[in-house]
């Protein structure tokens, strides 16, 4: 399962605790917002979304489910 961050700059004060607190290093501070810049290293551990007390921070978790049972495939988006 691949998890995709994604933040909220209408939410986000710009106090960088996420960009402290995430150990792959997924989220730089750009024009004084925490902007997601690898968001394929996510291990989707969620401390980005604990210590965000404003909640500007959500994964999305993306599972490849199969259609019918036949050889067909889709994406799910999960928000969390």
């Amino acid at each position: 399962m691949a998890h995709s961050p994604v933040v909220d700059a209408t939410k986000c004060n710009g106090c960088e605790k996420c960009v402290d607190v995430c150990s792959v290093e997924i989220f730089e501070m750009n024009e004084d917002k925490a902007e997601v810049v690898n968001p394929e290293e996510c291990i989707g551990c969620k401390s980005c979304i604990e210590i965000c007390k404003k909640h500007a921070i959500s994964i999305r978790d993306k599972t490849v489910v199969p259609a019918n049972l036949g050889t067909s495939t889709f994406v799910v988006d999960i928000l969390h």
